[in-house]
């Protein structure tokens, strides 16, 4: 089964990344892999998310080490939808104003 949490209850990583601690965020994927193939569930009205700690990471704009290091534990990550049905690689590539190091290494 999938690892899942709340927004309102998420895992000590995604705080991190929520609030682009990115030190903190490659620290806690370490030393918790587990947290890196969590999911994590928001509502807002009728919005419903659901994604994993590298969706949320590209979405921040996060520097190239986060999502270096999420892949390096969670490879698979990069083949995983969130809710909307896109791949890491499509967030990367849909405006995020990432440098193209990030987007090679989803490729």
């Amino acid at each position: 089964g999938y690892l899942m949490k709340t927004a309102d209850d998420p895992t000590r990583l995604y705080e991190y990344i929520d609030s682009q601690d990115w030190t903190n965020a490659i620290r806690q994927a370490e030393k918790q892999p587990d947290e890196v193939e969590t999911w994590i569930e928001k509502r807002n009205g009728f919005v419903y998310t659901c994604v994993l700690p590298i969706h949320a990471a590209i979405t921040l704009n996060a520097p190239v080490t986060v999502v270096e290091t999420l892949l390096a534990v969670y490879p698979e990550g990069a083949e995983k939808k969130d809710a909307a049905g896109n791949l890491p690689i499509h967030l990367a590539a849909n405006g995020y104003d990432l440098d193209d190091d990030v987007i090679d290494i989803l490729l």
